[in-house]
């Protein structure tokens, strides 16, 4: 799956890691959804028409294996990103993330039962 954002900064105004800008021109998409030559980079300078994605950074080195289908992008048929393995860190704060989700989840049926 291609993840795409919405954003390169967090409603806190904060850069996330790990994400870019993928600029892709109209004349530099084939009939197919194949991708000719495109700009990454969070400071990219748009000149031209075409399409802007943001999207994880492991992604540009893999962009053979997707295509763009109509405003999107896709992965060509049989082909799988490769994640870069997470950090113990991250996956303690993955960890973390999904502790507190439950707990607000519980909180707010408890708040239901109780009113």
């Amino acid at each position: 799956m291609v993840n795409l954002y919405d954003s390169l900064v967090d409603a806190n105004g904060f850069e996330i890691k790990g994400r870019t800008r993928l600029f892709i021109a109209a004349s530099d998409i084939q009939s197919d959804g194949t991708i000719n030559t495109f700009k990454a980079g969070s400071s990219t300078i748009i000149d031209v028409s075409g399409l802007l994605f943001i999207v994880d950074d492991y992604l540009i080195e893999q962009i053979d294996k997707v295509r763009v289908d109509g405003r999107t992008l896709k992965l060509k048929d049989g082909q799988v990103l490769d994640e870069p393995p997470k950090s113990d860190t991250q996956l303690q704060m993955e960890e973390l993330q999904r502790q507190m989700l439950a707990l607000q989840q519980q909180q707010a049926l408890e708040s239901e039962t109780t009113n």
